[in-house]
């Protein structure tokens, strides 16, 4: 069944979201980019008002920031790093982290730095391990579609590594540059090619990138487990606020009889 996972960035827009019935809400700041890191105070805020049943998961920017020494925690290229306290703990603490299930990092500019050994200190270190880590925590690979135009690596190199990576869950196929949908940058035969690799390793799939009503269509062809969305339900774009009838509408575009053999009609757009 492909769900509905909805990109909100306040406590607001989650009060809003929480009447209805979605597979994951996601936390980003669409202000700080692509997938831009909301503040540690931002995401205890959303966690409040949703309830505990409902999976979680958060940006924590791109992975770039975190080798360049932006967030203040050293840089992560050194391999020491592996062994050091969990990164995201440094940043979020542990409160925060224990309350969603699954994190995620861009990889715009990563070609230039071991973004492999980088995203495994960063996201592959403490997280999912019961000794001492956060066991709850998914990772999230990013694979941005739009690759060659904001210098991160390609969709064979993600795939190949995310595929093998313990701590990885899940595969969000994105795009870095919000001005065209997804299917500007990679036809939907390599999409759904994308996909079946990923179900064939285990990992669940999401895919986003200024996913419209117009692409809706052929996006649920590609049979995702979620599709991601922000924009299309924002009334002035994903930097705007959540409109509800927008929401409402694509819920129910979700649901239309055509997309039915897909699981889609299990999708609810009534408020509880």
């Amino acid at each position: 069944m492909t769900k509905l996972l909805i990109s909100i960035r306040s406590a607001e827009e989650a009060e809003l979201v929480s009447g209805y019935q979605v597979g994951i809400v996601d936390v980003k700041e669409p202000n700080r980019g692509a997938l831009g890191a909301s503040d540690p105070e931002t995401l205890v805020e959303i966690a409040k008002e949703l309830d505990s049943a409902i999976p979680k998961s958060f940006s924590a920017g791109e992975l770039r920031d975190w080798t360049s020494g932006n967030l203040n925690f050293g840089n992560l290229n050194s391999a020491k790093a592996l062994d050091c306290e969990c990164p995201l703990s440094k940043r979020y603490g542990a409160e925060v982290l224990k309350k969603y299930d699954y994190v995620k990092v861009g990889l715009a500019g990563a070609n230039s730095f071991d973004w492999r050994e980088c995203w495994s200190a960063l996201l592959g270190g403490s997280i999912g391990k019961a000794d001492g880590g956060f066991a709850h925590l998914n990772a999230v690979g990013v694979v941005y579609l739009d690759f060659e135009t904001c210098d991160a690596p390609s969709y064979e190199e993600l795939l190949d590594f995310f595929t093998k990576a313990k701590s990885c869950k899940a595969i969000l196929f994105d795009t870095h540059d919000k001005t065209g949908d997804l299917f500007t940058y990679c036809s939907l035969d390599v999409i759904e090619s994308m996909i079946l690799r990923c179900r064939a390793a285990g990992l669940s799939t999401v895919i986003a990138g200024s996913v419209s009503l117009e692409s809706l269509p052929q996006v649920l062809t590609a049979s995702p487990d979620f599709v991601g969305v922000r924009g299309a339900v924002c009334a002035q774009g994903r930097d705007g606020s959540l409109d509800n009838r927008l929401l409402q509408n694509f819920i129910k575009q979700m649901r239309q009889p055509a997309w039915e053999p897909e699981g889609i009609a299990g999708v609810s757009i009534e408020q509880e």
